[in-house]
């Protein structure tokens, strides 16, 4: 499986620029997704790499070879869309069959190269089926079969398995995990699903507006976002964002949300000065807010708030919860034995050691709070 290496990667549609500057490289054997919003230009960038698309400057190598004007079958890549593009007048194994009957591979190799894809794929006894036959799964796993026979050094997958509905996609995510542990592919996976996204990659490349907005591991850009963007994007539900200030009181810095106050850790007031009265935007994400009982863990005093309950989804395992205070809305997730009932009122705790502060203008990451 081959290295892909896109550098300083454009596409303009006339005076339009939908890519801009684009660096990425995808290791051998590695699976990375391109994920962010309709629009961002992740397809556009996939179908670069995979020769349906004219990159207008730039450099993108596949392995050690510059590609970029190298005919799409002759790139060594193969292509799985949303659409899953089968033949609907081939059964299943004449699709799985069709790239290698055109690359001219001997009968008897075809034949072997079939069965691999239909033991690897879970197809066993759909081999004479027609396309219109299967459900929305199988037909998924054919079209991936027919990727895969042809040995390509990059699996190219834009947005797979969106047609599918919520509980076949979830299975079909731990197939493509299972096929990919077992293959080694070096894949490059598209998608405007964060959860899908997270679930599924090694590294996980966050594209906003034509850019690259961060990349790395699901972890990484969970813990560490760059940004307001990334930090809303990434998490479900997404992070809850305050406007406010940095300010001293009687007990050290605090952060100042105009609708109420949080104390700083006394740990991060060295680097928290370096803001004070500066305007930024104070991120917590939904799950790092808790409500108060004996068991919670408190990372300093100072960060108790009493609230009002305004409206709660039960999911089963655990509740989507809005709170108020005042002219403040936020999103807390709780468990089913907190007892969130609306309009009711509720203490809850920010634990400070996992918030971020932004700042204003730029919207980039400007401190992380740990104890």
């Amino acid at each position: 499986m081959a290295t892909v290496r896109l550098h300083k990667i454009s596409k303009k549609y006339g005076a339009i620029e939908v890519i801009r500057d684009l660096d990425l490289e995808v290791r051998h054997s590695e699976f990375v997704t391109l994920v962010g919003p309709s629009g961002c230009g992740k397809s556009t960038t996939l179908r670069m790499v995979a020769g349906l698309e004219e990159i207008t400057s730039g450099e993108l190598y596949i392995g050690d070879v510059l590609a970029n004007q190298i005919p799409p079958k002759d790139r060594g890549i193969s292509m799985v869309f949303q659409s899953y593009a089968l033949f609907p007048h081939m059964t299943v194994s004449e699709n799985i069959a069709f790239g290698l009957k055109i690359k001219k591979y001997p009968r008897g190799e075809i034949l072997m190269k079939i069965e691999w894809a239909v033991g690897l794929l879970n197809l066993e006894g759909l081999e004479t089926r027609l396309p219109k036959d299967l459900s929305g799964g199988q037909r998924q796993r054919v079209a991936l079969a027919r990727a895969l026979v042809v040995e390509p050094e990059v699996l190219l997958l834009d947005e797979p398995l969106s047609n599918l509905d919520a509980k076949l996609r979830l299975k079909m995510r731990a197939e493509l995990k299972r096929i990919h542990k077992k293959l080694g592919a070096t894949i490059i996976y598209v998608t405007h699903d964060q959860v899908e996204a997270m679930s599924l990659s090694d590294r996980v490349a966050i594209m906003h507006e034509g850019r690259l907005a961060q990349v790395g591991t699901p972890l990484e850009v969970y813990n560490s976002p760059q940004d307001i963007f990334v930090a809303g994007f990434i998490g479900s539900p997404s992070m809850n964002f305050f406007n406010g200030r940095i300010t001293k009181n009687d007990a050290g810095l605090s952060v100042d949300l105009e609708a109420f106050e949080l104390d700083i850790p006394q740990s991060c007031w060295s680097e928290s000065a370096n803001y004070e009265e500066r305007e930024i935007v104070f991120g917590i994400r939904p799950e790092h807010i808790y409500k108060e009982a004996a068991s919670t863990p408190k990372s300093f005093p100072g960060n108790t708030i009493d609230v009002v309950i305004d409206v709660v989804e039960p999911l089963g395992d655990r509740d989507i919860v809005e709170a108020k205070k005042e002219s403040s809305n936020f999103t807390l997730l709780l468990g089913p034995e907190a007892g969130a009932t609306p309009d009711k009122p509720m203490s809850v705790i920010f634990d400070m050691a996992k918030c971020h502060i932004f700042d204003k203008e730029s919207e980039k990451s400007i401190l992380h709070m740990s104890e």
